[in-house]
């Protein structure tokens, strides 16, 4: 008679607890693989930024330290035509200079942090439908739907991650008949002209909504990725025109909450309109919040979101939240590429 061999298994009870377990596990160590996984993100979008500082310094290098335009006008022929309001070939942007030497891939000028790595181009033209966003139409009304029917391609890179620095790389603002009639006009700038290369911004990351950088127009967008971030307005003004005009040249660089020049909570700026524009804000809202550390409080006890990165004009990177750079006067002690008197003043909350 062969003896009965007991295999002894789990009771219900303890299959029961040690799916417990492994469930509690899994709570607690997901917050944390979503930290490391937005930290590489970050890590990875400081490295492209780090490219995109690298190849300016070539740029620099062969321009006699002159930095670029952020953007310019093509003609119908697709030739640079600065008068031509029009642009029928669209734009002409800083990051083509960048990678059209092979200095850079375009890539580099995307943020992992971001959808699709940045925001569109204003016009991307009939090569891909990844290209383009599902509400944005282009400067002659073409949408996704339709984007092969597309007859205008930006030189800009696909996606676009990071704004440059007005106050170093300027719109096409070159004669008075386009610079909203004030007697002020953009210059372009040389690295030469700051004093402390290391403290002054030369891009930064754009606010993850590519709607935010975007002119809403009934319920579609055009998109302004290939304008740059304006860091100071007028003193007394939200206005960014008022900068052409203002010939006492007296500008601020705003984070006093309890005026309309500030940095506001995170959870406001979907409503703001254009921030790249500053249209209801201080355009320093157009800068990311989208990488750890997030909810700073460091102003007025308000939820100001997560930081950003940054690469400077001598060619390191930074993560700080953009009520840091204010603080530490990151943007610049002048308007570099603005004609005429220029003096920053950095507003402090109250």
């Amino acid at each position: 008679m062969k003896k009965l061999i007991r295999v002894k298994g789990f009771t219900l009870i303890e299959l029961l607890v040690v799916i417990s377990i492994i469930a509690l596990l899994i709570s607690i160590l997901m917050p944390a693989l979503g930290k490391a996984r937005e930290s590489a993100k970050s890590v990875k979008c400081m490295a492209n930024l780090k490219s995109v500082g690298q190849a300016v310094a070539g740029y620099l290098t062969e321009y006699q330290d002159t930095l670029p335009p952020s953007y310019q006008y093509l003609d119908a022929g697709g030739n640079v035509n600065n008068n031509d309001l029009n642009h029928p070939g669209g734009y002409l942007h800083w990051s083509y200079f960048m990678f059209s030497g092979g200095q850079v891939d375009p890539d580099a000028f995307e943020c992992p942090g971001m959808r699709n790595g940045g925001a569109p181009r204003t016009n991307p033209g009939p090569a891909k439908d990844t290209y383009w966003e599902d509400e944005m139409y282009d400067q002659n009304g073409i949408t996704r739907t339709s984007y092969a029917n597309a007859q205008v391609e930006d030189r800009q890179a696909p996606r676009i991650g990071y704004g440059a620095n007005a106050a170093l790389v300027p719109r096409n603002k070159f004669s008075a008949q386009s610079a909203f009639g004030g007697p002020r006009v953009n210059v372009l700038a040389r690295s030469s002209m700051v004093r402390m290369p290391s403290n002054v911004i030369l891009a930064a990351d754009f606010n993850k909504n590519w709607k935010a950088i975007s002119e809403l127009s009934s319920s579609s967008y055009l998109v302004k990725s290939h304008r740059p971030i304006t860091p100071f307005t007028s003193l007394g003004s939200t206005a960014i025109n008022q900068i052409y005009s203002d010939s006492g040249g007296y500008f601020t660089c705003g984070m006093d909450q309890q005026v309309d020049l500030g940095i506001v909570p995170v959870d406001q700026l979907d409503t703001l309109g254009d921030l790249i524009t500053g249209v209801n804000a201080h355009p320093l809202n157009a800068v990311g919040r989208h990488h750890p550390p997030t909810n700073y409080k460091g102003q007025l006890g308000a939820d100001l979101g997560g930081n950003a990165n940054y690469v400077y004009l001598d060619g390191h990177v930074s993560n700080l939240h953009v009520v840091e750079t204010i603080k530490q006067r990151m943007w610049g002690q002048k308007f570099y590429t603005l004609s005429g008197a220029s003096k920053v003043i950095y507003a402090r909350p109250k």
